[in-house]
């Protein structure tokens, strides 16, 4: 038992070393679900307050994720299905990536031994699942159309947020578009209207948090707890409630304007694509963009981004492609999925100075605005137009 425990915290230590704040009992966000499959057996709600969890959080997921809890499985097997969640995700991205050229490898592993990813494999977090499920939906959209708006339905059945990887069935032949799109959409409301009060409950439970988070109102409450924490008395205005609102819309309309000046200066542009390559590219943007501008995401929700690698990586090696500047977007992403890390991770003291400087401000907001306008004004470069030829395989 002092072995098991011992190597338990020498893991959380690993694990903090990296820029990752571990959690002990291991795979958390996990066993957030398997613990609310003991309370549910139980008769026991899991919201807001779930019981059965070590920290009390709320199993802010739809009842659907506590359909296993009748199979008997608790907490013992978290570990089992942590490590498979890892595997899955790990399998998706060799999927999505494909043959590589060597820098584009070096680049890859960069952002997976990111903190920001490797948050969401030690939790364990049900994000790398959904990822799995959308770059299988986009591996199959041009070979079984209708598995693949199946799986695009679950990965929204199952968290919501997927919706927003929506757009790429916009690529898709106009009579899918209108009957494969138009039923995903008809499905998914219906599910919605069903389950409308736990989405209420789940939005009010939900942790809305500055740090390990991304999304246009995190910088916005920052700044407030920041003119709160310093007695900046003639900003006090701007730490109401009212006014965090307005910022966040500031936020979000002023990356808009920018991406739509980006767009219009790039529009004159064509290119050859892969329509696979695209599609990941609509879905992963097409996420980040929506939960950026809509909600404040646990930073381990940025491995999405790795969907959009594979069309930025073509786009830099063309002479003229379609969207230009994509080696400063992929540096950009780079930079948001490291400058999520804590302490640990930075060598000769610089940790301790990096956490007092990013509770002042967490700075990676800027990167990922940036990467927000970015991936705006590329979505809208490339949006469908039926005038032009099929993008080719």
């Amino acid at each position: 038992m002092l072995l098991l425990l011992s190597l338990e915290d020498g893991l959380v230590l690993a694990w903090r070393r990296l820029g990752v704040f571990a959690l002990d009992p291991s795979f958390a966000d996990m066993r957030s679900i398997t613990s609310a499959w003991e309370c549910t057996r139980a008769g026991v709600d899991v919201l807001p307050i779930n019981p059965c969890d070590p920290w009390k959080r709320p199993a802010n997921y739809p009842s659907v994720w506590t359909a296993p809890a009748v199979t008997g499985l608790g907490q013992e097997s978290t570990a089992y299905f942590g490590i498979a969640t890892g595997i899955v995700f790990f399998a998706s991205v060799l999927l999505l990536i494909g043959r590589v050229s060597g820098r584009a490898v070096l680049l890859y592993l960069l952002v997976l031994c990111s903190p920001a990813i490797m948050l969401g494999v030690e939790r364990g977090n049900a994000d790398l699942l959904l990822f799995a499920i959308v770059v299988l939906a986009v591996f199959l959209l041009s070979r079984a159309r209708a598995l693949a708006h199946g799986l695009l339905l679950l990965a929204a059945i199952l968290k919501l947020f997927p919706l927003f990887a929506w757009g790429l069935l916009l690529r898709q032949p106009r009579r899918w578009v209108l009957a494969g799109g138009g039923g995903l959409l008809l499905a998914f409301t219906a599910y919605a209207l069903v389950i409308l009060d736990q989405i209420r409950a789940i939005r009010a439970a939900v942790p809305q948090e500055v740090q390990s988070s991304y999304g246009a109102a995190v910088g916005v409450e920052a700044f407030q707890q920041f003119v709160s924490q310093h007695g900046v008395t003639p900003l006090y205005p701007l730490t109401h409630p009212a006014a965090e609102t307005a910022g966040q819309v500031g936020v979000v309309a002023a990356g808009l304007l920018v991406g739509l000046w980006l767009a219009r200066r790039w529009n004159s542009r064509d290119g050859a694509v892969s329509e696979r390559d695209l599609a990941a590219f609509w879905a992963g943007a097409g996420i980040f963009c929506g939960t950026f501008a809509l909600f404040q995401n646990y930073d381990y929700r940025l491995a999405f981004l790795l969907l959009c690698l594979p069309q930025l990586l073509r786009w830099s090696h063309e002479r003229r492609p379609q969207v230009p500047r994509s080696g400063w977007a992929l540096a950009a992403i780079v930079a948001s999925v490291w400058l999520v890390a804590r302490a640990p991770i930075f060598p000769l003291g610089l940790g301790d100075l990096w956490v007092e400087v990013t509770n002042w401000f967490p700075f990676e907001e800027l990167v990922n605005w940036l990467v927000f306008a970015y991936l705006a004004a590329a979505l809208i470069v490339t949006r469908p137009r039926r005038s032009r030829p099929t993008a080719t395989q």
